[in-house]
């Protein structure tokens, strides 16, 4: 039997950056399911972002999420 973890994440709590992949497109794709709508844009984006043996099907998509962080965590981020 598994056990999930159900705490309530707060604003200050860590995720990796992993974490932080999944949970991008696991709210994508809520977004588009709430709303009653395809997107074949986000489709695309959310197809990258799926994992395929270790590894995001999209490996450039990665590389711009890691880009993303590092530029986020220096402060050069829009």
């Amino acid at each position: 039997m598994m056990v999930s973890d159900t705490r309530t994440l707060g604003q200050d709590d860590n995720i990796s950056v992993m974490e932080g992949f999944d949970a991008a497109r696991l709210f994508l794709r809520s977004v588009l399911k709430r709303h009653g709508k395809q997107d074949g844009e986000v489709e695309f984006i959310l197809g990258g972002m799926m994992w395929a043996d270790g590894a995001p099907n999209d490996p450039i998509m990665w590389d711009d999420w890691l880009a993303a962080i590092q530029s986020l965590r220096s402060g050069q981020a829009d």
